[in-house]
């Protein structure tokens, strides 16, 4: 490497001076955050029954261009058989899916956490430039002529090449018995029941920079100029289905009672809850969507 003269030197402080990295996350990254709600409720019913039941839909895409789509349906009753028996029964189906976006500023920087204020995500015409993640640019230009993968990491374009897609699916339905006893008690007994499941995809295409760093890294090359790729050329898949049942039994004795100018406030109770989860996760190398 070559020596630079002054003149040169000093354009090239004034470019980095002239620069601001946040500038670029204006222009690149961050965007305007957008949210998209409707809901429909119809309600009803007499002096016994009541009903309410709810549809509600939302969109959302925030500042870095992730989605999140919720679906949900709610249902509430109530029936009150007399004066002092009461029924309730609220149950809620929701559907939630997200898509992940670009990468924020906490995910450019080095091997110290550090993001320099005076670096570049593209050049003069668009095009994205390497940011300095673990490996500094000389050691990089001294790797040219080796069967490896461009180990650079571009910032502006990583995140067309890692998607994260979650799922989510719930179930909640809650009985309920209220009964007025004599002396000012009410007991209730309540039911909860939770059924959810899960999905959580990564995929890393092979232009990521996660999955280039991993298959050079454990790329062999033998003196005779063998090559061994450990990590096989393709994307890297990570999947994860989750599965969540919980019931929850709540038995309470409340007191609320007058006596002339004192009024007495009581409460006992006592839970019960049983909550079972189970998990399967996998890791894909080579994977190809095709």
């Amino acid at each position: 490497m070559g020596l630079i003269d002054d003149a040169t030197l000093q354009q090239g402080l004034n470019k980095l001076k002239a620069h601001d990295l946040y500038d670029d996350l204006d222009k690149y990254v961050y965007s305007r955050q957008a949210v998209f709600q409707e809901r429909l409720a119809i309600e009803g019913g007499s002096a016994r029954h009541g009903y309410n039941l709810a549809l509600a839909h939302s969109n959302e895409n925030n500042e870095l261009s992730a989605k999140a789509e919720r679906l949900s349906l709610q249902f509430d009753q109530v029936l009150k058989v007399n004066n002092w028996l009461t029924f309730q029964l609220n149950t809620s189906i929701t559907d939630r899916k997200g898509k992940s976006g670009k990468q924020s500023i906490s995910s450019f920087g080095n091997s110290a956490g550090q993001v320099v204020p005076y670096a570049s995500l593209a050049d003069e015409n668009g095009l994205a430039v390497p940011l300095v993640r673990f490996l500094n640019q000389d050691y990089l230009f001294g790797l040219k002529g080796l069967p490896l993968l461009d180990w650079n990491y571009y910032p502006k374009e990583d995140y067309k090449y890692t998607k994260v897609q979650n799922h989510v699916r719930e179930l909640l339905i809650s009985p309920t018995v209220i009964i007025k006893l004599p002396m000012g008690l009410e007991f209730q007994s309540k039911y909860n029941y939770q059924y959810q499941t899960s999905e959580n995809v990564t995929l890393n295409d092979q232009e990521s920079f996660y999955t280039r760093d991993l298959i050079n890294k454990f790329t062999q090359i033998a003196k005779d100029g063998k090559v061994t790729y450990l990590v096989p050329m393709g994307a890297i898949r990570r999947s994860n289905i989750a599965g969540l049942h919980v019931h929850n039994v709540r038995n309470m004795l409340l007191l609320n009672r007058r006596l002339g100018i004192f009024e007495l406030n009581g409460l006992a109770g006592m839970e019960i809850r049983n909550a079972v989860s189970e998990s399967e996760g996998t890791i894909r190398y080579g994977f190809n969507e095709n």
